[in-house]
């Protein structure tokens, strides 16, 4: 085997094994045959080019071809031609299922299942990253630097599972890269010369001779007779440095493995990179905590609800919390805190809220997991006892109970909790506290766009609200009546979501809860977002209600001196699962959401301004049928000019590798010291030619050519590239004009290799940095070899054609 085939093989053994990373990220293995495939297409192609000469160089545009085909045939051959062929339709079945897959990575959580969208996606992205590793380590031969895009694939899943890869994907990317490094380097000590080996002697059991040697002429030593003379064998080869390489391979992967157990505070997950905000449940930075809002968006959008637990209570049912997130950084909601100093043992008698209202019943809620595995314990909204199985604590200000170490899966426990139901006259007559600092950071916002600001003033100054109670009924009226609930819409709760979102004016519960919890904070209303689940289905005759994945929600929480946290609902919610707290009522009585919008009293009478039309004036987005516009949608972008400018990409970057071709095929052809010295020259003539520098070099003699150049003076602050000048001139001299028996002679002690190097640094100093970087990136050298590519492919047609038509005139009937 080659050592080029050999690099090759192990290239795509390394893509191969670092794919595994992705394993995690399914709950099956269909994507991975697809995956196989393109590796071992990319990787055959790879060795077929580098197998001839002459496709060497266009090894990358082949194997990209070679990716586009196999995309092509395995999704989007119904329409394609020859099953192969990327056509403007067969474009635009990918583009849609790419959106897909884009669409899915937003409402999915892993482990996902293996959709086609999410197929394409992993199966394209290998592919490429296959692409780049047999670029970098058969075309350039830089192997080591292969490891950065095997490295972006470990990165996709540790960045995105809550529990971390795991130990095993990443000793199977380690091992990969590292018989890569292995392989390479191998196939560079084999071009030094001998492998280092090491010999045993081994005795003949024939050492010791029976009888004196005969035929000795007398006067000659005479050997001793029965003493032994070790006859030396061929001993057994090994090659030292390959096994030294291996040892020190699964020595690095196993440290890697262990020692994170080892030392406190590095085994979480076993290399699981936990999502890290800093905001985690444990101490200190760099614990674990969840995406709540990405897996709620999936479990609302299963087809079939699973069931997550049930529940039996002694009074109304409520909504149950889970998470609160009260920190809004401009993208997203988190918590800023899931501990304090004053947690406590969730076992002991919880405080009470701090609040004058008194309160209306004490609730008994015993619930019993079965599917839902979290490190926080649903609770109703004011929780007094806690009896549950291992180590929960209580956050006294969010009334979150979490655990660091235990979690809900088929956990069983009951909960104590406190009911309060203000009246709207006593909350009417709340006013703003505003010395009260320690509400301060439930009002920080970042910087919003004005017109958001706008619109929340426009919503409660058309509502004649005054007082922070009046304003949050209003807005809590506006998103019911004036917006509708989708879950098809687009995710997020960043600054340019809200932006759509106020212009499209429809979305899902976590938008609705974000957006009102941002527009109170900018009315003067201290606010937070909570993550739970709505009460659930009761079961006919029973005091028992049935949690699933479709009763996962986000609700707003606002807080009124002497009354605290209360819950808002803003989200239209039409499955009858949301309602809306007595104390928000005229009635004073609950009532379940719709998204049939009646009229609305409260909402403002004049044009409120959006999104798109600050002034609340002339037509919205949203009655013109377009989206919000404010933020980056890849489904915008026709997958066609993705493939366009990659592929210019990738001809910018044949340059540089051309050029870099040119030099090593040149110097591995110098077989002699005549053959290098022509290398060297034709190597400055290069140079020369990249820097735009005037050369005449291999029209002049040597010698003059030489004079020329150092009458630049480009080279009057460098005596050794002068010198190394004058010593390449004299060897081309010798090379071009010496008796050719004699030349090899003459030329040794010269290393115009060296010389040529020396002489070129000087040269990239001489020249301004713009030219330094055209002469790495865009060689203009290698436009000699594109255009004898060119007119190579032009004779072959040209020939072609010219036997296909003697081919044909010869068929012709002769007159």
């Amino acid at each position: 085997m080659s050592p080029r085939l050999r690099i090759t093989m192990f290239s795509a053994l390394a893509s191969l094994l670092g794919s595994l990373s992705l394993l995690p990220i399914y709950d099956s293995y269909g994507w991975l045959p697809r995956v196989v495939l393109m590796v071992v297409a990319v990787a055959t192609t790879s060795a077929l080019a580098n197998r001839f000469r002459g496709l060497a160089v266009a090894a990358p545009l082949l194997m990209v071809a070679v990716w586009l085909g196999l995309i092509t045939l395995l999704y989007a051959h119904q329409v394609a031609p020859l099953g192969v062929v990327p056509g403007p339709a067969a474009l635009r079945i990918l583009h849609d299922t790419l959106s897909q897959g884009f669409n899915d990575t937003t409402q999915l959580a892993a482990p996902v299942p293996v959709t086609r969208g999410l197929s394409l996606m992993t199966t394209g992205g290998i592919g490429l990253v296959t692409i780049v590793v047999e670029t970098l380590t058969t075309g350039l031969r830089r192997p080591a630097v292969a490891g950065l895009p095997l490295l972006a694939v470990f990165t996709v899943p540790a960045a995105i599972l809550n529990d971390g890869v795991g130990w095993q994907p990443f000793v199977f990317a380690a091992a990969g890269y590292l018989a890569l490094l292995l392989a390479d380097g191998r196939d560079r000590i084999t071009r030094w010369g001998r492998p280092v080996r090491a010999q045993r002697p081994q005795a003949s059991p024939y050492a010791r001779p029976l009888v004196p040697p005969a035929r000795v002429p007398p006067g000659y030593p005479q050997p001793a007779y029965g003493t032994a003379r070790p006859v030396r064998r061929p001993a057994v080869i090994t090659n030292q440095l390959t096994s030294v390489g291996r040892r020190v391979g699964a020595a690095a992967i196993g440290v890697a493995v262990v020692v994170p157990v080892i030392i406190p505070g590095l085994h979480a997950g076993w290399f699981g990179t936990h999502h890290t905000n800093g905001t985690g449940i444990g101490s200190g930075k760099g614990s674990t905590s969840i995406n709540p809002i990405v897996t709620m968006r999936r479990d609302l959008q299963q087809s079939d609800p699973v069931q997550l637990f049930t529940y039996t209570t002694t009074g109304t049912p409520d909504y149950l919390r889970m998470l609160t997130l009260d920190a809004f950084d401009g993208k997203q909601w988190e918590p800023a805190a899931l501990t304090s100093p004053d947690d406590m043992d969730a076992s002991d008698p919880l405080p009470p809220p701090d609040v004058t209202i008194e309160p209306t019943s004490t609730v008994t809620t015993s619930v019993s997991v079965s599917s839902l595995k979290e490190p926080y314990l649903p609770l109703p909204m004011f929780p007094t006892t806690v009896k549950a199985r291992g180590d929960w604590l209580y956050n006294p200000t969010t009334y979150v109970v979490y655990s660091k170490h235990s979690t809900t899966q088929r956990l069983k426990y009951q909960v104590t909790s406190t009911a309060y139901q203000p009246t709207p006259d006593v909350l009417s007559s709340i006013t703003e506290d505003a010395g009260d600092q320690s509400m301060a950071r439930y009002l920080a916002l970042p910087a919003l766009p004005p017109v958001i600001k706008a619109i929340a003033d426009q919503v409660v100054n058309g509502a004649h609200a005054t007082t922070p109670y009046q304003k949050a009924v209003a807005l809590q009226a506006w998103f019911q009546t004036q917006f509708f609930y989708d879950l098809h819409a687009k995710s997020g709760s960043g600054t340019n979501d809200l932006l759509s979102f106020l212009a499209d004016k429809r979305g899902y519960c976590e938008q609705f809860a974000a957006t009102m919890a941002v527009m109170a904070r900018l009315e003067g209303i201290p606010s937070r977002v909570n993550v739970g689940f709505t009460p659930g289905s009761n079961v006919p005759g029973t005091n028992t209600y049935v949690v699933t994945t479709a009763d996962a929600h986000a609700w707003p929480e606002l807080y009124f001196p002497g009354a605290g946290w209360l819950r808002f609902e803003p989200t239209p919610r039409d499955d009858g699962q949301t309602t809306r707290p007595a104390y928000t009522s005229p009635t004073g009585s609950p009532s379940t959401t719709t998204t049939t919008p009646p009229v609305n009293t409260a909402a403002p009478s004049g044009p409120v301004p959006s999104a798109h039309n600050p002034g609340g004036t002339g037509p919205t987005p949203s009655d013109s049928g377009s989206g919000g516009g404010f933020s980056f949608a890849f489904d915008k972008l026709p997958i066609g000019w993705i493939v366009v400018l990659f592929l210019l990409l990738l001809v910018a970057l044949c340059a540089p590798l051309v050029r870099l071709r040119v030099r090593r095929r040149r110097w591995a052809r110098a077989a002699t010291a005549v053959d290098r010295a022509h290398a060297a020259w034709l190597e400055l003539d290069d140079d020369m030619r990249d820097l735009g520098l005037e050369w005449r070099g291999m029209l002049d003699s040597p010698r003059r050519a030489a004079a020329a150049l150092l009458a630049t003076r480009r080279l009057a602050f460098d005596s050794g590239a002068r010198e190394a000048l004058t010593r390449l001139a004299r060897a081309e001299e010798l090379a071009r004009y010496a008796n050719p028996r004699s030349g090899d002679v003459r030329l040794e002690g010269l290393d115009p290799r060296a010389d040529q190097r020396t002489i070129r640094d000087a040269l990239m100093q001489s020249v301004p940095l713009l030219r330094r970087l055209r002469a790495r990136l865009a060689p203009p050298s290698t436009g000699r070899v594109f255009g004898a590519v060119v007119a190579a492919v032009s004779d072959y047609v040209r020939g072609a054609a010219r036997r296909a038509a003697d081919v044909a005139l010869a068929k012709l009937p002769a007159r």
